[in-house]
């Protein structure tokens, strides 16, 4: 059962990321990942005891003692709630947008970093605005550090639920329908989570392949 908890540890974890990112979206009034309309449906991604034991403050990344708490919750799930948690088709849709806006976001604060450091004629953008060069330099940093973590952090999750379900997979843990619905999930995810692997300079990795038998 540890392998299947493992599973739905880091599907849940996908789904508060997903939520956070809706919300950061949300917060800059972009609406450019997640509109308004489809947003109410996307609060049924966790459930209210998920969202208490893993939802993060706003703008503040998970912590380890807060992904334990979630983990040591996770633990009491029966079989057959871990096995409704990884049927559970409602983020798939919005699997590739949360790995877009991560790379977005990530991207964006790496640009002005790099034309703050290069160009002495950087003019500070309307989200900037009223803040010094300096002080505007600090806050790029910040941002920039802080959404190449959250891309890295959700590279991580990626790489364990494939590395879990490898696992489940080799000791038949898994069903026929449980398979292909990991393997939807895997299928849209795979085309960010490469380029992902590109802009953190880390080794491609796959996470679906046409030959494995237990797909």
């Amino acid at each position: 059962m540890q392998l299947l908890h493992g599973i739905v540890f880091c599907l849940i974890r996908l789904n508060i990321t997903i939520l956070e990112a809706r919300d950061d979206d949300h917060q800059r009034n972009y609406y450019s990942f997640f509109s308004r309309s489809e947003s109410p449906y996307m609060n049924d991604l966790i459930t209210p005891d998920e969202y208490k034991e893993g939802y993060p403050f706003p703008g503040i990344p998970m912590e380890s003692a807060q992904e334990a708490r979630l983990a040591e919750y996770i633990n009491t799930y029966s079989r057959e709630q871990i096995i409704q948690r990884i049927q559970d088709a409602k983020a798939l849709p919005y699997l590739s947008k949360v790995f877009e806006h991560r790379l977005v976001m990530w991207n964006s604060w790496k640009v002005q970093k790099r034309m703050l450091e290069n160009d002495a004629n950087f003019i500070i953008p309307a989200h900037g605005k009223g803040k010094s060069k300096s002080d505007h330099a600090v806050t790029c940093m910040f941002e920039y550090r802080l959404w190449h973590r959250r891309l890295r952090e959700l590279y991580n999750i990626t790489l364990k639920l494939r590395n879990f379900t490898i696992a489940a997979c080799s000791s038949n843990l898994l069903d026929d329908i449980s398979l292909q619905q990991l393997k939807a999930k895997m299928t849209a995810l795979q085309p960010v989570f490469q380029e992902a692997c590109d802009e953190l300079e880390l080794p491609r990795e796959k996470l679906v392949w046409d030959s494995h038998i237990w797909w």
